[in-house]
């Protein structure tokens, strides 16, 4: 764990940071039993994970912070993975639902893994520049952009998705009218088992979470996530392409935010390329040293071999 200039954190800082992680995470718990309670649902399978989720990060907010196991902000955060997509698979019957479920689960994955660092995972002095680059992919100025090409992304699914959700009875497009609304109830956005608008602001969403992830080292300190991420944007940016190729030919029509999320994650694509590359080197080149490919890809490593 490090400040954001680079600085290892003392002893008295690590404690304070991971005590805000996990009264963040309870906190986070507390929303959602309220959220559940206080609704009106429509949907008994949304209720119960709200309240299983709830639960789960007030039990394991309070145990990290008695205990400060790191295990159970793995769980708080995974399961707050799945709170994500609960809204689209189960069809929240309203708007404060769904918005509910996308804000607190996002503040679970924040104070699980981004507020405190990594679960289980202490950084160390490293090199910050990978072998023969002139720059370093995983600086906070480079993520940044990457997090905010994310954000707006997400937005404009979010925005889609509560129409396809039946949240909004119409739809905004500056420039082709009703070509949004026409794409939206197409029988290529039907197919999908659940609102594709939606699963794309899942996605978008985690991409920008996932960016959060590590410090500026993570090309060698983190690289599963960086990884994840790229098994994140990857396919979505395929599917992208291919989304925006079959508006006119199938639709006969165009769908501006539609067109704006698939922009934004191709610029993802083409930023988070470089940190891909290094990380891939990095991997190769520990691999090489006839070091363990499973301890670096999971614990991270400097280039001596040290565990991060």
């Amino acid at each position: 764990m490090e400040s954001r200039a680079g600085a290892p954190l003392s002893r008295c800082e690590k404690r304070a940071v991971r005590a805000g992680s996990s009264f963040l995470t309870i906190g986070s718990g507390i929303a959602l039993l309220i959220l559940s309670a206080t609704l009106n649902h429509g949907s008994a399978a949304v209720m119960l994970c709200e309240l299983v989720v709830g639960g789960i990060a007030v039990v394991c907010g309070i145990l990290q912070l008695w205990k400060g196991v790191s295990r159970f902000r793995w769980i708080a955060g995974l399961s707050a993975v799945w709170l994500l997509v609960t809204p689209l698979l189960f069809r929240a019957p309203n708007f404060w639902d769904y918005q509910g479920c996308t804000l607190l689960g996002a503040l679970l994955i924040i104070a699980s893994f981004i507020v405190s660092g990594i679960p289980g995972h202490a950084s160390a002095p490293g090199a910050v520049v990978p072998p023969g680059w002139s720059f370093n992919p995983s600086a906070y100025g480079h993520r940044t952009m990457i997090i905010i090409l994310a954000i707006a992304a997400f937005l404009a699914a979010n925005y889609l998705a509560c129409f396809e959700l039946g949240y909004l009875r119409s739809v905004w497009d500056p420039f082709f009218g009703s070509g949004t609304k026409a794409v939206l109830t197409s029988r290529i956005s039907r197919a999908f088992p659940v609102p594709d608008a939606g699963l794309g602001a899942v996605v978008y969403l985690l991409d920008a979470l996932v960016t959060g992830i590590g410090d500026q080292r993570r090309w060698c300190s983190a690289p599963w996530a960086v990884l994840l991420f790229a098994l994140l944007v990857a396919p979505a940016g395929i599917a992208a392409i291919v989304l925006v190729i079959l508006q006119p030919l199938v639709v006969g029509s165009w769908c501006t935010l539609c067109l704006f999320a698939s922009g934004c994650m191709l610029g993802m694509v083409s930023l988070a390329s470089y940190e891909v590359v290094a990380c891939w080197q990095f991997l190769l080149s520990r691999r090489r040293a006839g070091k363990s490919l499973r301890r670096a890809l999971f614990s991270g490593e400097t280039l001596d071999g040290r565990l991060v």
